[in-house]
């Protein structure tokens, strides 16, 4: 069959809307035909029905058996086909065991039941019954170890007799453990998976790290947490928790760097780290620009360190955000108030909500926003803006109701709920982690540029003052040409080089665009010969290998040589070639 065949053929059997087994179609049909037909015609109806099932079991008989059209849908993973004692043939979820008629399957009825049920494969339950027949404990209390990891539940839990009383009910060979004995199963499976994350990145040749530092609530501790992003040997972009380091107060560069080492050491890394993404406190400088130099002594680093340190774009993002929620810092607490005041029971929320409904105002329950977070800020401001009328008539009813925002004020959300949309959006794209985002930064980054030579014109006095003060930390940051985010773009098939002159000369002077443009093609023609380097490098440890290993056996050497291979001698015409590669001048190629 023809690869034009295949494609239609696929198409044609995801266009179909329902997915029919013959046999079952047939006798379907018939039966079809026989609720129509009349009492007198019930006999021969029956009969044609069965002379069609013979004369399918004859077909199915002849010479070899009719191989049934495979089901390519990853849906079908998730349904097998099961008997029932009728006789029935019908498919079944594996996770909730409902079962459909095979004549009455719609294919988005089995997408949608599968999206209810997001198992990972490494997370399907273990089988508690052994090979041998027995009850595993050991898979019991192993179970019960992760959902206790998981959950962030205390060790306690499984002392408490509510918890035995469920296990039992479900299980009456469940035996009682304690806080100790879950602890240290706890342990054993940590351990167990810092294995396996050790096995999964000894192949890595190279990682990206990202740092975060925080304070538990509960504990006040300091912590900082170490993510490792790579690419598998599927070709899987991978995202792991190194580590948690415990980094005492005052937070130094020295101690970050300590912290950060004493990770990679552990996980047998140091020596395949590309880049680390940190946010913009000076520490983190400091950490950085000591590992740089410290690695810099054992591996060569891609183009001379110069892609290294990473700052966060997230984080300056957040830092530009925030200065000019700082403007209306006042309005912002009146509405935080408001909401507050509204959302305090349910008989002012029932009043607020007439009130929306007498002014025609899509009824909508008022968001309080997470201070510390500026695009929860933005929600609240910008669903607030849609009662900014329904406020002062709900203070009518509510004497004791005094958060009322000025028309002008109410004008101000406005104007900056506009650039906060932009900065939102830029901030979805870039924080993304089940995809590559560096290709995406730089278009993001000449978006906020834009917004922000908009507001630096704008007819409000409020807007240039608010925007004057966010370009000069634009300018702080992405002044300097950040070559991480061009070269990622350039390497991006859809956007290549012409990213990077479009964007630059929109983010930079005429002048400034030119200089950065070139440098960018610099480094490009520097990583490439980087590439060349590490790639004969290799060719030649393997050829070292490969000749070693014929020495010690004469009868494989050869065996190659009678066998030949075409690479062999392709390879050996592009060791001599000359090339036209870049910083090679022009040199034409062999012809």
């Amino acid at each position: 069959m023809s690869p034009t065949q295949k494609g239609s053929e696929n198409q044609s059997s995801q266009a179909s809307e329902y997915i029919n087994i013959e046999a079952e179609e047939n006798l379907d049909e018939t039966n079809d035909q026989d609720v129509n037909k009349g009492h007198g015609e019930e006999d021969d109806g029956e009969n044609h029905a069965e002379e069609d099932d013979g004369e399918d079991h004859a077909e199915d008989n002849e010479g070899s058996q009719k191989a049934k059209r495979q089901k390519t849908l990853l849906v079908w993973e998730d349904f097998v086909e099961v008997t029932l004692p009728s006789g029935e043939v019908k498919v079944e979820c594996v996770h909730c065991k409902k079962k459909w008629l095979n004549t009455q399957v719609d294919l988005q009825q089995l997408t949608n039941d599968t999206r209810k049920y997001p198992v990972d494969v490494d997370m399907k339950p273990p089988s508690l019954i052994g090979l041998d027949g027995k009850y595993d404990v050991i898979k019991m209390r192993e179970s019960i170890a992760n959902w206790l990891m998981a959950t962030e539940q205390p060790f306690n839990t499984v002392e408490d007799d509510m918890f035995v009383y469920m296990m039992k009910t479900a299980n009456p060979m469940f035996e009682r453990v304690s806080r100790a004995t879950i602890k240290s199963d706890c342990i054993k499976v940590y351990e167990r998976e810092r294995k396996k994350l050790k096995a999964l990145i000894n192949d890595v040749s190279s990682i990206c790290l990202t740092t975060n530092c925080w304070k538990s609530s509960h504990q006040r501790i300091e912590y900082m947490v170490i993510t490792g992003h790579f690419i598998d040997q599927n070709w899987r972009l991978q995202k792991r928790v190194l580590s948690f380091v415990h980094v005492p107060p005052p937070r130094i560069g020295l101690d970050i760097a300590d912290g950060i080492y004493k990770c990679l050491k552990e996980c047998e890394v140091e020596g395949k780290i590309f880049s680390i993404s940190v946010d913009n406190a000076s520490y983190n400088d400091r950490a950085v620009s000591t590992f740089k130099k410290n690695f810099s002594k054992v591996k060569k680093l891609t183009c001379g360190g110069r892609l290294f340190h990473v700052r966060c774009c997230a984080h300056i993002l957040n830092l530009l955000v925030k200065d000019g929620l700082s403007r209306i810092e006042d309005v912002i607490e009146e509405v935080r108030e408001a909401v507050k005041y509204i959302n305090h029971s349910e008989a002012r929320r029932q009043s607020f909500s007439n009130v929306a409904h007498q002014l025609q105002v899509p009824d909508r329950k008022l968001l309080i926003d997470v201070t510390t977070r500026w695009n929860s800020t933005y929600d609240t401001l910008s669903l607030a803006i849609k009662f900014k009328d329904v406020f002062p008539r709900y203070a009518d009813y509510e004497p004791h109701f005094k958060h009322l925002p000025t028309e002008q004020d109410w004008e101000n959300v406005e104007r900056v709920c506009e650039v906060l949309q932009v900065f939102k959006v830029c901030t979805n794209v870039i924080s993304g982690s089940d995809y590559p985002t560096a290709n995406l930064y730089l278009i993001e980054v000449y978006k906020v540029k834009e917004t922000l030579d908009k507001g630096v014109l704008s007819e409000s006095s409020f807007i240039r003052d608010m925007t004057n003060k966010r370009k000069e930390k634009f300018d702080k940051y992405w002044g300097e040409c950040h070559l991480l985010m061009a070269i990622a773009g350039v390497l991006d098939p859809r956007l290549k080089k012409r990213v990077v002159n479009f964007c630059y000369e929109k983010i930079y002077s005429s002048d400034e665009a030119s200089k950065n443009i070139e440098d960018v093609s610099k480094a490009l023609e520097l990583m490439y010969e980087e590439y060349l380097e590490n790639h004969d490098a290799l060719m030649k440890e393997n050829a070292s290998n490969k000749s070693g290993s014929s020495r010690g056996n004469g009868s494989s050497k050869a065996n190659e040589e009678s066998i030949g291979s075409g690479w062999d001698a392709f390879d050996e015409y592009l060791k001599d070639a000359d090339f036209d590669r870049p910083g090679n001048g022009n040199r034409a190629e062999p012809s």
